[in-house]
């Protein structure tokens, strides 16, 4: 786009996209999956509809934009379909093959969302 701009006289200069930086992430601990333990006792604690939204998370290991791409209609009684992917408020298909794949449903999880 800024590239026609410049071809087509609107802009003086070169490419404002150059100048560019890609923020870096702060340094921070290391990250690790929560063990079935420490899922269970953070559910304890949970209200609705947190409860529900953290056995999802915990349970079928979807990163962020295939949770929150997720809607009711996605639950099929065995597996979760995700057809959406929302990440910073785009919405579009999910990218790959694998993040499209249905997601299997646990017993334990399946009893939450038939609740």
């Amino acid at each position: 786009m800024f590239k026609y701009a410049i071809q087509q006289g609107y802009l003086d200069g070169p490419n404002p996209l150059r100048e560019i930086t890609v923020p870096t992430a702060p340094e921070g601990d290391d990250t690790y999956p929560y063990s079935l333990e420490e899922v269970t006792r953070m559910l304890l604690y949970l209200p609705q509809p947190a409860y529900t939204i953290a056995a999802v998370a915990a349970f079928t290991g979807l990163p962020r934009s295939g949770l929150t791409g997720l809607t009711w209609e996605s639950y099929d009684g065995a597996e979760l379909q995700v057809k959406r992917s929302v990440w910073e408020g785009h919405v579009n298909e999910p990218k790959t093959r694998r993040s499209k794949a249905p997601v299997p449903v646990i017993p334990v999880l399946g009893r939450i969302l038939n609740a």
